[in-house]
């Protein structure tokens, strides 16, 4: 179906295989801009009243009239789920509208009039083309990237929104690397002053609903249930390897120049330094308790011909690992902490795992571990992952596994437990496979994993194939 709008106020259906009409709306006013989103009825108009009117093009009728523009529209665009109309005008603001509700939950103003609004496919960024710049912004939005409450805005005056600093320069002779850097740190700037609809909503929208969101508890047991955790924390932890990768700097960095904690002088009136290097006339030159504290920071005879290679660092660690001195992790102190309520059973069954799961003593246990698991950030629990390989004898990956079956169990965190034991079998998969101790937990992880896809694969492909038939079916 093909639509248009015009100065006559109506709005006209078309049939373009026919090339004929097929139906007419009365607009009440005349348009000059027309925003249709894919799988929706509703049709965004711009009208000349400085209004934008939602009509429904399959009753034909008006659904919101919304108002408040002081001059002439500029764009109009539909968010990603096409329940929030996005508007902008030469008064040099943008509203953000609810169409379910009708409520204004984003009003920001600009420096420049915002000539062109796009929302990206997945909704997670914003571009806008302004008066007087050749430049695009990028504007990311909050929403997606943290856990933020939406109602309606009660501000008398628009947010003001800086422009973000156009990254490149007019000249057309850069190499692609150069734009392609200039573009991330584009949308890094624009990160910084990121769409607020829904602080300003949250903060000043006391009359809003709760959401399933604030629920702490999981609704039923038989239910999988994803973390509170941004969608980019997971995607993050899964492809940190790539993102360290891209993030690497062209330059290697260098080592800084060592220098002594003081700078040691002769005595004398004219101030002479004594040359680092030279341990003894250092120490001669300092008091008594300034030598032994030199003398006892000083690196061992044996450390100091060893070097600072991986080998040295490796045979440092493995010695401080048989002497005792070295510190746990606090993953893996909580481990051990939980490992009388982690056992599995003979044969890898649920075991000990099972019997417990009604206990206190072992909610607590297991619950402290994955809400510290759920404070981390993605390269803090990556290296606390990659910390677990540590112990030789393979007890902590046993713990570990035992954790995620218990987690598989309560189905709780679903999409954390899937992405944690995806780095967790890629760092070490292999010490997994020669680890006796390991063939049980990795039993009963396999069990659970394939219980609990043989449970959500018939739902899902069902929905996808209902999705994909009602997304190709005409309007």
């Amino acid at each position: 179906t093909l639509f248009s709008c015009g100065g006559d106020g109506t709005l006209r259906l078309w049939a373009p295989a026919a090339l004929k009409l097929q139906s007419t709306a009365d607009v009440g006013c005349a348009c000059g801009m027309l925003r249709h989103k894919r799988d929706s009825t509703l049709v965004a108009l711009a009208a000349d009243d400085l209004s934008v009117r939602v009509m429904d093009a399959v009753a034909l009728r008006l659904v919101r009239r919304l108002e408040g523009h002081t001059n002439t529209l500029t764009d109009v665009a539909w968010g990603a789920d096409a329940r929030w109309v996005l508007s902008s005008a030469l008064d040099c603001t943008l509203r953000v509208v609810d169409v379910p509700s009708g409520a204004l939950i984003g009003w920001y103003s600009f420096e420049y009039a915002a000539t062109s609004i796009t929302v990206s496919p997945g909704g997670e960024f914003l571009c806008t083309a302004h008066v007087d710049s050749q430049a695009i912004c990028v504007w990311a939005s909050r929403p997606l990237f943290e856990e933020v409450l939406i109602g309606a805005v009660t501000d008398t005056r628009p947010t003001p929104l800086q422009l973000p600093t156009a990254m490149g320069g007019d000249g057309g002779d850069e190499s692609e690397d150069e734009e392609g850097d200039g573009e991330e740190e584009e949308e890094e700037e624009g990160e910084d002053e990121p769409m607020e609809e829904a602080e300003l909503g949250g903060e000043e929208g006391g009359g809003a609903l709760p959401s399933l969101s604030e629920n702490e508890s999981q609704l039923h047991p038989r239910l999988f249930t994803l973390s509170r955790l941004p969608a980019s924390h997971v995607n993050a932890l899964v492809n940190l390897d790539a993102i360290n990768e891209r993030n690497k700097p062209v330059e290697p960095p260098k080592k800084p120049a060592l220098a002594p904690f003081f700078l040691p002088s002769l005595d004398g009136v004219e101030r002479t330094f004594v040359d680092p290097s030279d341990p003894a006339a250092a120490a001669a030159s300092m008091p008594a308790s300034s030598a032994e504290l030199l003398a006892s920071a000083a690196p061992a005879p044996a450390e100091a011909e060893e070097g600072d290679g991986p080998k040295a660092k490796r045979a440092r660690a493995r010695r401080m690992r048989e002497q005792g001195l070295g510190a746990h992790s606090a993953l893996c102190a909580l481990l051990l902490a939980a490992e009388p309520h982690l056992s599995l059973g003979p044969g890898g069954g649920d075991g000990g795992a099972g019997e417990g799961a009604g206990s206190s003593e072992a909610a607590a246990a297991t619950s402290a571990v994955t809400d510290y698991l759920l404070t981390l950030g993605p390269s803090a629990l990556d290296l606390e992952i990659r910390a677990l390989g540590e112990d030789d004898s393979g007890r902590m990956l046993v713990l570990a596994l035992a954790l995620l079956v218990r987690q598989l169990q309560t189905r709780r965190d679903f999409e954390l437990v899937q992405a944690i034991l995806h780095v967790l079998l890629r760092l070490h998969g292999e010490a997994l496979l020669t680890t006796p101790a390991a063939m049980p937990a990795l039993r009963a992880l396999r069990e659970h994993q394939q219980a609990g896809w043989c449970e959500l694969q018939e739902p899902i492909h069902s929905n996808l194939c209902l999705l994909a038939f009602m997304s190709n079916c005409a309007s």
